[in-house]
């Protein structure tokens, strides 16, 4: 048996007893990236020596820092299926204000109070309870009970028609495209109509996505504005 006598170094052992030279690790300065560590063969104790090369830790940081792959398509999977478990709010609206500024310098009002529509110019009423209000687009001007009239060419007349025609609508015309569209009873479809028109929006109802994505396209192509919004899970 072998035995390490204090302060003594030993000879080198042959290399096929597996270990190497013993030295003094307070006369010899340490690499960096070197690791000492202590065991024994038998009886037989020795110092293992271990480098770790720079290509190591390069290749292990490499690994830990790679960085996460997205899978193509998944987000907008995730998404198309949420939307399909969502509820959505169908939204039906009227425009309840319309005003411009004609070539003359008047301001002109058309505002909707109650069913009815009223004019007001100069802040002055000057119709009320309007029965029509004639748009000529190309010409860019406008007729109504008390004369013609024409925009100043800031006004942007494609957009007033759009308004006119939402607050000219006719009451029976709505309430028939929410039966036919929306599948709503007759009291129900006069209900959201009524409410639309006097506030200037109303809920139709409540479905799933694909559901109230149908309903306020079939909406907006019979001329009526509406949209839809996500219900919170709180509301």
């Amino acid at each position: 048996m072998l035995a390490f006598r204090p302060g003594v170094v030993p000879r080198a052992l042959p290399p096929s007893h597996g270990c190497i030279e013993r030295r003094d690790a307070a006369s010899e300065p340490r690499d960096h990236g070197t690791s000492w560590a202590v065991g024994s063969v038998g009886s037989v104790g020795f110092i293992m020596v271990s480098r770790l090369t720079r290509f190591t830790r390069l290749t292990r940081r490499a690994v830990l820092e790679a960085p996460t792959v997205a899978i193509p398509g998944a987000k907008v999977q995730d998404e198309t299926r949420q939307k399909r478990a969502d509820q959505y709010r169908l939204l039906l609206f009227t425009e309840l204000l319309m005003s411009f500024t004609d070539t003359d310098g008047d301001n002109i009002r058309l505002q909707k109070e109650g069913m009815f529509v009223n004019e007001y110019v100069n802040d002055r009423l000057e119709i009320r309870r309007m029965e029509y209000f004639d748009i000529d687009e190309k010409a860019r001007s406008y007729h109504d009970p008390t004369g013609r009239g024409w925009f100043r060419a800031s006004e942007n007349v494609s957009e007033l028609v759009r308004k006119r025609d939402l607050m000219f609508i006719e009451r029976d015309f709505v309430a028939r495209c929410l039966m036919t569209v929306c599948a709503l009873k007759e009291s129900n479809a006069y209900q959201v109509m009524m409410k639309a028109h006097t506030e200037g929006v109303a809920v139709v109802g409540t479905y799933d996505f694909e559901t109230a994505e149908t309903y306020c396209a079939g909406l907006n192509a019979k001329g009526l504005s509406a949209d839809i919004i996500p219900v919170d899970n709180g509301e």
